[in-house]
């Protein structure tokens, strides 16, 4: 049986993500802005970047 997944958190982090480089902050200083820890950031940009039909790509995701 399919399971029905919010996709609003996918994508917020999607956007995050994606604004990451632009932030001009270290992943650490922009994610504590964001009340996230970079455990996170690395978890969602991993699960982000195996999803085939997302915006989101290890390509598209420089880290900083």
């Amino acid at each position: 049986m399919a399971r029905n997944v919010d996709p609003a958190p996918q994508n917020r982090w999607c956007m995050l993500l994606r604004l990451q480089p632009q932030s001009g902050l270290t992943i650490a200083k922009n994610w504590l802005r964001h009340d996230c820890s970079t455990a996170a950031f690395y978890a969602w940009r991993r699960r982000l970047a195996v999803q085939p039909g997302t915006v989101a790509t290890t390509a598209s995701l420089s880290v900083t």
